[in-house]
């Protein structure tokens, strides 16, 4: 049986480096002008004669954060923090930071605060990436459910609701969230494959097995769709087309469809040997 992946395309950190203040707007000129290295010599130079100016902490970690010195950006949003007594936008780029390290309980703690004083879609949906990495299913699930409240139409966080819901042996809600991400991105043979495993496993065969034909229809040759087409058929009673689409599957490379056609299929051929 295929193993559901964790669905996230690029997401946008929704950062702004416009200057804020008179002392950004400088470097913010050089930046805008794609002369980065220019931009951080005369910030550093202004944070070296303003060294209790946050906003200056804020926009060079930025900076950092677009080139992706993932460290050093941490440390400019640890400094705004300090400086500023509270956090705001910082503590959503450092869990960011922390995701991206790898880091999911750090991640979790600051994205459990952030989100508690300022929902948002995106910070919840990393809060349930996080946890979902931790195999933390419940808890990941209901981020991504407030992700979804926040902003019904992102697809990652309805992907990966039906993603924790499934795993956390909630097949009926997965069915509900896969459902729904097939709407939202019907090219994505992931979240078909993720409603046909889901509707398995509520039983509702014939249903699954219309939604993992959608994976064949892209990927004909699937072994896990196949795999599972034929589980659904042996389910319903038809050997002939479980043992068919699990040959099938088999020639993709199906370890399980091997197994399930000695087992299933090849019994009578072993006995007359």
């Amino acid at each position: 049986m295929k193993r559901l992946m964790i669905g996230i395309v690029c997401i946008a950190l929704g950062t702004e480096l416009d200057a804020q203040s008179r002392h950004q707007k400088r470097p913010a000129k050089f930046f805008a002008a794609g002369d980065t290295i220019k931009a951080m010599t005369v910030l550093n130079q202004k944070i070296a004669k303003h060294t209790d100016d946050a906003d200056l902490y804020l926009y060079r970690g930025k900076i950092k954060l677009e080139r992706n010195d993932l460290s050093a950006a941490m440390a400019d949003f640890n400094t705004f923090c300090i400086l500023n007594s509270t956090c705001g936008e910082a503590g959503y780029l450092k869990s960011w930071i922390l995701y991206q390290q790898g880091n999911y309980k750090g991640a979790i703690e600051q994205l459990s605060d952030y989100t508690r004083k300022q929902p948002s879609a995106n910070a919840f949906l990393y809060l349930g990436l996080s946890h979902l990495k931790m195999n933390n299913y419940n808890p990941a699930f209901g981020a991504f459910e407030r992700s979804v409240e926040l902003e019904s139409t992102n697809y990652n966080a309805v992907y990966n609701a039906g993603l924790a819901a499934y795993k956390a042996d909630n097949a009926s809600m997965a069915v509900t969230y896969f459902e729904k991400a097939t709407h939202l991105l019907p090219s994505d043979f992931d979240a078909w494959f993720g409603l046909g495993l889901a509707l398995n496993a509520t039983q509702s065969f014939g249903e699954s097995n219309k939604a993992l034909r959608q994976v064949l229809a892209v990927s004909p040759d699937n072994s896990g769709a196949l795999f599972n087409i034929g589980l659904n058929y042996y389910e319903l009673g038809n050997k002939k087309q479980a043992c068919s689409y699990w040959g099938k599957a088999q020639n993709a490379g199906s370890l399980p469809a091997t197994l399930s056609l000695e087992r299933h299929c090849l019994e009578k051929e072993a006995k007359a040997h």
